[in-house]
C-alpha cells in the first residue's frame, strides 16, 4: 500500500522536531520566517505553510510519541494570555 500524503516524522528537523525535542507547543504566524521551518515537506507536496501550531503527545512514560501539527487555520495572532488564549 502507498501512504500517499504521510510523512515519516524526523525529530531533529524542523518545527515538529523542536516541539517533540523540546517537550513544548509551538505557534508559529510566518514559517517562512522560522528558522526552525522545514520546506522539504512543502516542496514535495506542492503546499505553501503559512503558519501552524505543533504540539507533543506523549505516552504514559511522558515520552512524546507524536506531534499533533495544525497548518494554515489562524489568521490573527494566538498567545497564551487573555480571554481565548489558545484557540484558533
Amino acid at each position: 500500500a502507498h501512504d500517499r500524503g504521510k510523512e515519516r516524522f524526523r525529530p531533529r528537523k524542523g518545527i515538529a522536531g523542536a516541539a517533540a525535542r523540546n517537550n513544548e507547543t509551538i505557534v508559529v504566524h510566518d514559517c517562512e520566517a522560522s528558522e526552525l521551518f522545514d520546506s522539504t515537506s512543502d516542496e514535495k507536496l506542492g503546499f505553501h505553510t503559512r503558519n501552524l501550531v505543533a504540539a507533543p503527545g506523549h505516552d504514559e512514560y511522558g515520552r512524546c510519541t507524536v506531534v499533533l501539527e495544525v497548518l494554515n487555520r489562524f489568521d490573527r495572532v494566538i498567545s497564551g494570555e487573555g480571554p481565548g488564549a489558545g484557540h484558533l
